[in-house]
């Protein structure tokens, strides 16, 4: 998948196609988890969050919602929105005490 190889602009190209083609399913959840991922990959902040933010209503489980909030803290750390990283970084790691994202987000705890 183009995704896999770093090419975000293909990726999203593709991940749309799905998306209008199949707009239920399996393919339809995963390309809409992915384009948020490419557009970070390119570098869109800001088209990036709007995806991770899109989802917050169809979580479909803790590993989801754990996911979304990790990347929407780091487009904060990434915008050097440090004090609501911070806090959005503390949340993750009470939330998700046992989270893949956990330690991760205490290595980034801003002082």
């Amino acid at each position: 998948c183009f995704y896999n190889l770093g090419d975000y602009s293909r990726a999203l190209l593709f991940f749309d196609s799905i998306r209008t083609t199949y707009p239920t399913g399996m393919a339809f959840r995963t390309a809409r988890r992915l384009i948020p991922h490419c557009y970070l990959g390119l570098g869109d902040l800001e088209k990036a969050s709007e995806g991770f933010r899109a989802q917050i209503g169809n979580r479909t489980g803790q590993g989801l919602n754990e996911e979304i909030d990790y990347y929407l803290a780091m487009i904060g750390f990434f915008r050097q929105e440090y004090d609501s990283t911070t806090a959005a970084l503390r949340k993750l790691i009470v939330d998700y005490p046992r989270g893949l994202f956990n330690n991760d987000a205490q290595g980034y705890r801003i002082k």
